[in-house]
């Protein structure tokens, strides 16, 4: 659930209900003696994170009633940890880089300028998608460069940088085989410190590594959900 949400409540026989009571965690949300029984909820009030709806229905004799539903609030539509190295360059200067999120006809939902070791939090109080386009765009050689990678039908939740700033030393490769691969689906492979795309029907690819342990990403072009997380 995000933003403002229609909340309706179905009994049997309403002309027998002497009150009704709906609970988020506990706190009322709202009381009503006459059907039907209806409110707006809007979670921008309350913090992101899991709920327990609770309706307390009370008839003409006294007898109580409740029903529960779990729900998750996710106003948020992002999280990222960025980590504490993620923008320091082989010579030691720090570069710039910054995440975007568009709605899929193109609009710009939120963007934030990363900073080394931040947890970034992008919202949009309007936005009621359930997906979204997540563009990485990092200046590198000194502003010389912008390299941008995007990803589209991103879920709300967290998201692992995929990108990496180029030059950092190479402490190793790695070679990732694929088995069976059929037809022509691109995947975006990444490391922590290198990326390729790969299209169904090869065989393999090799990456570097700038860092032991690393994770390994595997996302699909177009779906983008994570594969594979592995260190």
């Amino acid at each position: 659930m995000w933003n403002a949400v229609d909340l309706s409540l179905s009994v049997a026989n309403p002309s027998n209900v002497a009150n009704v009571e709906v609970r988020a965690n506990g706190n009322v949300l709202f009381r009503a003696t006459n059907a039907p029984f209806q409110y707006t909820w809007d979670t921008r009030a309350v913090g992101d994170g899991d709920y327990t709806l609770s309706a307390v229905i009370t008839d003409r004799q006294g007898n109580t009633t409740t029903s529960n539903l779990q729900v998750a609030v996710r106003n948020i539509l992002l999280t990222i940890k960025v980590p504490d190295d993620h923008l320091l360059n082989i010579d030691g200067r720090m570069e710039r880089a910054w995440v975007f999120l568009m709605s899929e006809s193109g609009e710009l939902l939120v963007n934030a300028e990363m900073k080394n070791g931040e947890m970034i939090n992008l919202g949009n109080g309007t936005y009621n998608g359930r997906t979204f386009t997540l563009s990485e765009a990092y200046l590198t050689a000194s502003g010389l460069s912008l390299d941008i990678t995007s990803f589209s039908e991103v879920p709300r939740g967290k998201w692992t940088l995929a990108a990496a700033i180029p030059d950092k030393l190479p402490v190793g490769n790695l070679s990732v085989q694929f088995k069976d691969s059929v037809g022509t689906h691109p995947y975006f492979v990444s490391t922590n410190g290198d990326s390729q795309i790969f299209f169904e029907g090869g065989n393999s690819i090799r990456l570097q590594l700038t860092q032991s342990p690393t994770k390994l990403f595997i996302r699909s072009i177009g779906n983008s959900f994570k594969l594979l997380q592995h260190r």
